[in-house]
């Protein structure tokens, strides 16, 4: 048992106290203990605002405290409690956060980048994608927004492909 779990432990007894005064005191000193590495967490697994993160955590806490008479020691330390419900507070922040659709490139490289040629033959490819990108369904575009999962591809992602290529291949662009 560290020490940052025997801390937890007492301050969450604390909580349980009919003392008002003892409650806010515990409150205080574990937002102090897991505030930091809750955040950083937050920050190095998705949620890259601030906002998000610090809302993830704000929820994780307030969790924590208002649950705190439903940890069981059996089952687990307050460290293995905690960084539960986090995982379970970052699922929700995710779900609520999409994230940010990146945007096309319009223009293709400039030409100082490339020959003549070959930067109109690129331009000419950008706007292919994005004229096919803009045809394709909204199903279809949502899940080639996803992450894609290990494993075999799933249907509804081979479908989103094959139309894709479909609309590829009538706006002229190569993708081979």
């Amino acid at each position: 048992m560290t020490e940052r779990d025997m801390v937890t432990s007492q301050l969450l007894s604390r909580l349980a106290d009919p003392d008002e005064g003892i409650q806010q005191e515990a409150r205080d000193a574990l937002y102090l203990i897991w505030a930091p590495p809750l955040y950083r967490a937050a920050k190095s697994r998705g949620l890259s605002d601030e906002h998000s993160a610090t809302s993830c955590v704000g929820d994780t806490l307030m969790c924590v405290y208002l649950k705190h008479d439903q940890f069981d020691a059996k089952k687990g330390t307050t460290e293995q409690w905690i960084w539960g419900i986090f995982r379970n507070q970052m699922s929700t922040s995710l779900r609520k956060t999409p994230p940010p659709e990146e945007e096309l490139a319009q223009a293709g490289p400039s030409a100082s980048q490339v020959g003549p040629e070959e930067y109109l033959e690129r331009a000419e490819r950008c706007v292919g994608i994005n004229r096919a990108w803009e045809r394709l369904d909204d199903a279809h575009r949502q899940e080639l927004g996803k992450k894609r999962k290990p494993g075999p591809v799933s249907r509804a992602r081979k479908a989103a492909l094959e139309q894709f290529r479909q609309l590829l291949k009538e706006e002229g662009v190569n993708y081979e």
